[in-house]
């Protein structure tokens, strides 16, 4: 059964933009050369494109007549159109936006899934070019024409020498599924992700315990080993930022890289805690000006 939604209100209505220009700057780095990676193999056309969707119409002129809006004779410039498309999971295979290309066409942003359910690989959207180009409807080999579209130098010249139009996440092997490794889109990226790490906090962390009365946080000892989530992420630069959290899931400390070899510790990070009263209330933030400045003693002053 195809589910159908009007949307008469204008804003209503997310059009996809496609913008090739942030791929262009990605992969041509000045005065370097471009990175040579293998693509992964292209998804498999539909055999099926009997699929359910909800189509959504958005008006450019007052109306007071919701058919008027749906007629198939209308132009992108006085009705636009989109489509979202979903397996027979319920999840989200296809968006297409009518006809919103300067050509005429109609833009596409296809999702694939692997065998656990997870979007692995995030394809960029693109301009249809072949087929069923610009009546809106389900496209039913999305992937290849999506590579034919930004192999084409006429009308992505930047790109057109690149083979990896989708960015990669690597998911570790247990339930929670977490990402580890994210890619970006472009070649220039198949060896720079941004890496995640899910660790515990251990005694060399040296995070500090703070306390609250009736005045100012008071810092007597250390979180001891194993009591604190510790969430690292690494960019593609090999920057890190650390976050520690207690049981409750509240930030304690939270840590950024300044230095080329950071210490274990507070040396080479830029440090701000965040304390908490025994309700759990956000009370004080302690940034890592006035961090640097009680480094050692541990002892907050009224400056």
């Amino acid at each position: 059964m195809n589910f159908i939604r009007h949307r008469i209100a204008a804003g209503l209505l997310l059009v996809g933009i496609l913008h090739t220009g942030v791929l262009s700057a990605q992969t041509n780095r000045p005065g370097g050369t471009r990175a040579v990676s293998p693509p992964v193999q292209t998804p498999s056309p539909y055999t099926n494109t009997v699929t359910n969707y909800v189509r959504s119409w958005e008006p450019d002129m007052p109306m007071t007549d919701t058919t008027v809006s749906v007629l198939m004779s209308k132009k992108t410039k006085e009705v636009k159109q989109t489509t979202q498309y979903f397996d027979g999971l319920g999840r989200p295979l296809q968006t297409v936006s009518k006809g919103v290309s300067s050509a005429g066409g109609d833009a596409v942003a296809a999702i694939v899934y692997d065998s656990l359910g997870r979007e692995s690989y995030t394809y960029l959207p693109y301009v249809q070019q072949s087929g069923n180009v610009s009546d809106g409807k389900f496209k039913s080999d999305p992937f290849r024409v999506q590579k034919v579209f930004y192999r084409n130098g006429v009308l992505n010249p930047g790109v057109a020498g690149d083979s990896i139009f989708y960015g990669k996440t690597e998911f570790e092997a247990s339930p929670f599924s977490r990402p580890l490794k994210t890619y970006g889109t472009g070649s220039s990226w198949v060896n720079r992700p941004q890496e995640s790490r899910y660790q515990a906090n251990t005694l060399s962390d040296s995070v500090r315990i703070w306390d609250i009365g009736t005045g100012l946080p008071t810092s007597t000892g250390t979180y001891a080993a194993g009591q604190l989530y510790k969430n690292i992420v690494i960019d593609e630069a090999k920057n890190q930022s650390v976050e520690y959290k207690n049981k409750n899931g509240q930030i304690v400390l939270k840590k950024v890289q300044i230095s080329s070899s950071p210490g274990t510790g507070h040396i080479g990070w830029l440090c701000t805690y965040y304390v908490y009263d025994d309700l759990g209330n956000l009370r004080f933030v302690i940034p890592p000006l006035a961090v640097e400045a009680i480094k050692g003693p541990w002892t907050i002053s009224t400056l």
